[in-house]
């Protein structure tokens, strides 16, 4: 078949007019290649890290879709989520942060110029209309991640009007280390109910009960360590406030409010968890004021032999939120916890870390 005769066209015919260059040179086309090369990279990099966005929308609404056909509870889903951490290694933190984001978007989010890193932190931010309005100016003016935490951060700190260094401060409760609470069990296949020692951190023991004591559930007891092993002594039931305090070690400094550590429960046991401080907020670790406040925590500690910790349970993140003091200069555990200096609350003075309600 014929082709229809017509005018020949020139490559310059399908180029934009922005890009056709009279006469052009050998540099022209090198500027010109250049420019072609950098477009696609930075597509490329926009489409994979939409791709990123759109594959942990779905992670999260697995796990919320399967939490809420099995009819879990709060403490079932954290089960899920932990099992889903170890199973798969992946971070506790990615799988709760994904179930959030489908919580809060419930549609995909068609963004591309929007990474993963940026939603992480959107989706701290409770209110919706914020919310749109950061995700537009991240869009519009090409906001890096970490800028983006820095804007943040300020933004948080107006708005919680923390214009003072040390106006906020913590009310908290000394506690006393080795003192716990004695716990009434019903086990399925039991008789009677048994009583237990209850060392926190879904620990209890039984071998060191003293049975003349004739202890019940809701009593307090103090563990004293002798040749023989421990002995339980019973305390006053005044001391309430005072239970939940351990000894701990430091394994390393995840940022200024968190900690991994080594828990010293009594009795021989211990265990290694994660701890979020109570009450304070520090910034993002990838900005300046955070990695301040992680220094100034690195600071405090690094001397100490020892930290002890209060627990006040669980946080929506598996992190065990705590009271910490410290003293460099002391061996004794009691009376680091007696006199002590507070951690929460010199993060606070030193204006590195926001008042968390």
């Amino acid at each position: 078949m014929d082709m229809p005769v017509g005018k020949l066209k020139r490559v310059e015919d399908f180029l934009p007019p922005q890009d056709i260059i009279m006469n052009p040179t050998y540099k022209d086309l090198c500027a010109r290649i250049k420019k072609e090369l950098k477009h696609t990279t930075l597509q490329s990099q926009k489409l994979l890290q939409h791709q990123a966005v759109l594959r942990n929308w779905h992670v999260g609404r697995f796990v919320e879709q399967f939490a809420r056909d099995s009819g879990a509870t709060r403490q079932a889903k954290a089960k899920i989520i932990d099992d889903l951490a170890q199973d798969l290694h992946l971070q506790k933190r990615f799988v709760y942060d994904t179930c959030k984001f489908y919580r809060l978007y419930l549609k995909p989010p068609k963004d591309k110029n929007v990474s993963w890193t940026h939603y992480q932190h959107l989706i701290t931010i409770d209110d919706v209309s914020r919310r749109g309005y950061w995700e537009r100016r991240i869009s519009r003016e090409n906001i890096g991640s970490k800028v983006f935490a820095e804007l943040l951060y300020k933004e948080k700190v107006g708005a919680r009007m923390h214009v003072e260094v040390g106006r906020d401060k913590l009310k908290f409760t000394r506690g006393e280390p080795y003192l716990y609470r004695v716990m009434k069990v019903n086990f399925a296949n039991a008789r009677q109910p048994e009583m237990v020692i209850d060392c926190g951190f879904h620990v209890d023991v039984t071998q060191y009960m003293n049975k003349q004591l004739a202890l019940q559930g809701g009593f307090l007891v103090r563990s004293v360590k002798g040749e023989d092993g421990y002995q339980i002594k019973r305390a006053r039931n005044d001391n309430r406030e005072k239970i939940y305090t351990y000894k701990a070690g430091l394994k390393r400094v995840v940022d200024g409010d968190t900690l991994d550590a080594h828990i010293d429960l009594g009795f021989g046991i211990r265990l290694s968890y994660r701890l979020r401080l109570r009450g304070v907020d520090t910034p993002e670790l990838g900005t300046p004021r955070g990695a301040h406040a992680k220094e100034f925590v690195e600071s405090r500690i690094k001397n100490c032999a020892f930290l002890v910790i209060k627990s006040y349970g669980l946080d929506m993140y598996g992190r065990y939120v705590v009271d910490v003091f410290c003293d460099a200069d002391s061996e004794d555990v009691l009376q680091v916890a007696a006199q002590g200096r507070y951690l929460n609350q010199d993060l606070l003075d030193a204006g590195l870390a926001n008042l968390w309600r």
